[in-house]
């Protein structure tokens, strides 16, 4: 493929309520749509960082100056003989990961019309739908949280994750099990615990959880294999 021109547009979505985890509170979504035309077809790719540096240290401000002064103009004009040449080429770029998957999720779209392919068969999966799961933020009042779960249940999500921090976690967990029985539940603590707080996770761990999502510091690999071998529940690592 030989890449014509790209197209970057920031676009910012309201979101329906404000969705406050352990570290912050962000009211809008925001994102960067990639264009990338190549031999007469359009891939659209996504940079999704989130505002005010919730999860690291890239914002949509700093991926839009990479994009615009850097990753778009370097690649704008380059022949690939294939997707995997492509993507090495985009991976030995300087920038962030969050700034370059915008470009590369493009190009994956690219392959995928150029082989009439839909996306995801591209991707390796073996099914057509995929179920939804609900993500709930913190909020001030424990009935919130389960009136929030309450309303958006009806719509078919699949599986619950709350998010916790440190004095909200057990009694939040306690309080959905009551309500709503033994529904798939997680937890996303966004790396709000350190290790000193085990007996919590312990406790946690007699509720039957699907998994507990960033209890730990990202950076604190080895902290997170200690606790996970004291614990049943899997842990996830996100951040």
């Amino acid at each position: 493929m030989r890449i014509d021109s790209i197209t970057l547009t920031h676009v910012r979505i309201p979101l329906v309520e404000p969705f406050r985890i352990s570290n912050g509170e962000v009211a809008e979504k925001d994102g960067i749509v990639c264009a990338v035309d190549a031999d007469g077809l359009t891939g659209y790719g996504e940079s999704s960082p989130m505002a005010g540096s919730f999860y690291s240290s890239d914002t949509p401000e700093s991926c839009w100056r990479q994009l615009t002064t850097s990753l778009a103009p370097a690649l704008a004009g380059q022949s690939f003989a294939t997707l995997d040449e492509a993507s090495a080429w985009l991976d030995a770029q300087p920038g962030s990961n969050f700034a370059k998957v915008g470009l590369e999720t493009a190009l994956w779209d690219l392959e995928a019309q150029r082989r009439g392919l839909p996306l995801h068969r591209l991707l390796g999966a073996d099914k057509d739908h995929a179920e939804s799961g609900l993500a709930v933020g913190l909020y001030d009042e424990t009935e919130r949280l389960l009136d929030t779960i309450a309303r958006y249940l009806p719509d078919g999500y699949k599986r619950v994750k709350i998010k916790i921090c440190p004095g909200h976690d057990v009694e939040l967990v306690r309080a959905v099990r009551a309500r709503f029985g033994d529904i798939p539940l997680m937890t996303d603590a966004n790396a709000s615990y350190t290790l000193a707080d085990l007996p919590i996770y312990q406790e946690l761990d007699t509720y039957g959880l699907r998994m507990y999502e960033q209890p730990l510091p990202g950076a604190a690999l080895e902290d997170s294999a200690t606790l996970q071998a004291q614990l049943r529940t899997p842990i996830c690592l996100d951040e």
